[in-house]
């Protein structure tokens, strides 16, 4: 009978330590669809209008970035007019970008702000350092925003006022990607969103000029996948160490746990005892993709399974008494 209770409440314990790891890891238990409609449609006057967050993009990479690259010059000219004049993000008026870290090229509102991330040879993959144009959305009403790149300088004129003249490169664009995508109203990653409404979206190079205001060129389609917070899948790349010692510390108990069970009855680790501590994270990753305030990321999942790992060869060191630790098949 003491066995028997023994036996009981050492399982009720495992479930109770198994159970707190999707409640820390899915607080604060708000859910939602990471696949949104698209808030983009087209006017009867052919205006794009965004009254909620949406995306108008081309379906492949446009033809005229070869001509930009090869001639270093190009002109981009808007006529947008804001909802809402505390966007950020900076919110995506035009990109032609791949997600949130590479790009050729976008202009977006950040609050009063025009916000132009430009690639160049003396810029990163996402454009930065960015250059700011500062009072440009003051009201909600109708601007024009023509930006002109030409080699050796970059100017942006607000309403036919040039309101920002400064230095490039020689060679521009010769650190433009060919593949890229071109955007209008967010980023591929559809968590930039911009509220507004365009009535141009014209770019010029030496060889061609496109009109994106025409709905034969623009796919809007009808549902976005929505990342709510990026995820974020390099490793070591945007780790803090408050979060990686987290991660790292608050998989050892569930390692201690699993380990122990498995010890009951051998000596030795069994190499499967690893994948539960790997499956519990990846779940909680996975499941996250659907919480506004979480985000997936590769560095929880390996910190969590090295964690899970340091608690397994722990239960080993107690339960044996041995400081020669051995994992075994």
């Amino acid at each position: 009978m003491h066995c028997l209770m023994r036996r009981v409440l050492r399982w009720l314990l495992a479930f109770a330590v198994i159970g707190m790891y999707p409640l820390a890891g899915f607080y604060p238990y708000e859910v939602r669809s990471p696949l949104e409609d698209n808030g983009a449609e087209w006017l009867a006057d052919g205006t794009l209008r965004f009254g909620a967050p949406g995306i108008a993009r081309t379906v492949s990479a446009p033809e005229w970035l070869d001509d930009a690259r090869r001639s270093h010059r190009l002109e981009v000219a808007l006529r947008v007019r804001p909802f809402d004049l505390s966007q950020t993000g900076p919110a995506r008026i035009f990109t032609v970008s791949q997600d949130l870290w590479r790009r050729n090229l976008t202009l977006g509102q950040e609050g009063d702000r025009l916000v132009l991330r430009l690639r160049t040879p003396s810029t990163d993959a996402d454009g930065q350092p960015e250059r700011v144009i500062p009072g440009v959305f003051t009201d909600k009403r109708w601007v024009e925003l023509t930006l002109t790149i030409v080699p050796g300088r970059v100017l942006v004129a607000v309403d036919d006022q040039v309101r920002f003249d400064d230095w490039l490169p020689d060679l521009p664009l010769e650190a433009f990607d060919p593949t890229y995508h071109m955007a209008l109203g967010n980023e591929f990653t559809a968590n930039r969103s911009w509220l507004g409404e365009i009535a141009q979206a014209t770019v010029t190079t030496e060889a061609s000029r496109v009109d994106y205001i025409d709905p034969a060129r623009l796919e809007l389609p009808r549902r976005l996948r929505y990342f709510h917070n990026p995820p974020r899948l390099v490793p070591l790349r945007e780790v803090g160490a408050v979060d990686a010692v987290a991660n790292l510390l608050g998989f050892v108990p569930l390692g201690v746990l699993i380990g122990w069970l498995a010890l009951e009855r051998r000596r030795s680790l069994p190499g499967w005892t690893i994948l539960p501590i790997v499956l519990m994270s990846l779940g909680i990753e996975a499941g996250q993709w659907w919480m506004p305030a979480r985000y997936l990321s590769i560095d929880d999942l390996l910190l969590n399974t090295l964690g899970g790992a340091m608690g397994l060869l722990l239960a080993r060191r107690i339960r044996h008494g041995s400081p020669h630790v051995h994992v075994g098949a």
